[in-house]
């Protein structure tokens, strides 16, 4: 009877320290090179509790029209090792594939939702990262911010 009691516990175990899966290496490096400086992306949040969502402004100061999807990646900064991490999405979760243009000199307010995610946003620096289409090409923007006591701030502008 011991022998069954040990063998649930270590199921137990497993299964709770499964719930979360680890984070992956960003695919996008600690430095994101592909910016364009004139199509700029923005975190529209004035510290208050961490949200369900993540608002934000895309600036395009191009000269092309750019198209914008649903899709994201929120990477989050580990000190300890100075990298970078994606935070994953939750098992069998899926964006909506639709998208909207965004004209030269012009800007889209939009947000992202966070209860897609395999996690909370707990204490750290985060970016999130959204990857736009130019002419067939990918314009990669994003905007860092900061999570501190359950309350959410912008960070550094990109």
């Amino acid at each position: 009877m011991p022998e069954v009691k040990g063998i649930i516990i270590l199921c137990l175990l497993f299964t709770v320290s499964g719930c979360t899966r680890e984070l992956e290496p960003s695919t996008y490096g600690d430095v994101i090179k592909e910016t364009d400086p004139l199509v700029t992306l923005e975190i529209e949040i004035d510290t208050r509790t961490v949200p369900d969502e993540i608002p934000y402004l895309i600036k395009n100061q191009s000269d092309h029209s750019l198209t914008e999807g649903r899709e994201f990646v929120i990477e989050k900064y580990d000190d300890k090792q100075e990298k970078w991490f994606q935070v994953p999405f939750r098992e069998g979760g899926a964006h909506q594939l639709d998208a909207w243009i965004i004209e030269p000199d012009s800007q889209s307010r939009a947000s992202v939702n966070t209860d897609v995610l395999d996690r909370s946003l707990t204490d750290g620096v985060y970016r999130l990262i959204k990857v736009l289409s130019c002419d067939g090409n990918g314009i990669v923007v994003y905007g860092e911010f900061t999570v501190e006591n359950d309350k959410i701030s912008k960070g550094a502008e990109q």
